[in-house]
């Protein structure tokens, strides 16, 4: 059985509408194709007409669900590692705008040592979940680095290290 899009007029096999009781032959008056292209095409300009209500009920859907989107996450990076890799590679080598971007980041990171910033190299140096890296620890690695650096800098001879100390 075919049927004629009201939208694009092509004739299509019946499978390719969406079943729906309230229309006379039980089916769309629009193919899926069409169908799909109005609904995002709707949902753009519903976003951007309603932008700030929008961004408040996304917000509070992320602090009501942090954890179930957290782990979302975290699956779909176990599932995708390749995927992820290579979009990291793609992003970095793409522009210098990004690859300056990233290293200043990991510049500010690296001076000033955030939790996220220590509890990153204690998952990846000792192959600790994060979940299971308390405060304690976080703490820890903090002082070590902070020793390693003072350490190194003792070793070169710069005076930068007793100032800090005092």
């Amino acid at each position: 059985m075919k049927k004629t899009c009201k939208k694009c007029n092509k004739l299509k096999l019946i499978d390719e509408f969406v079943e729906n009781k309230r229309c006379v032959d039980g089916y769309e008056h629009r193919c899926k194709e069409c169908r799909t292209e109005y609904r995002k095409r709707y949902k753009r300009q519903y976003r951007e007409k309603n932008k700030n209500d929008v961004l408040a009920k996304d917000k509070i859907y992320r602090q009501k669900n942090k954890e179930k989107i957290t782990e979302q996450a975290r699956k779909y990076r176990a599932i995708n590692k390749e995927k992820m890799k290579e979009y990291a590679r793609k992003y970095y080598s793409e522009s210098p705008r990004n690859r300056e971007k990233i290293n200043l980041c990991h510049k500010r990171n690296r001076v000033k040592l955030p939790d996220y910033y220590i509890k990153e190299l204690i998952a990846r140096s000792y192959g600790i979940n994060f979940k299971s890296i308390t405060p304690k620890m976080i703490e820890i690695k903090r002082e070590l680095i902070t020793f390693h650096r003072l350490t190194k800098e003792l070793r070169n001879g710069t005076n930068s290290a007793r100032n800090q100390r005092t």
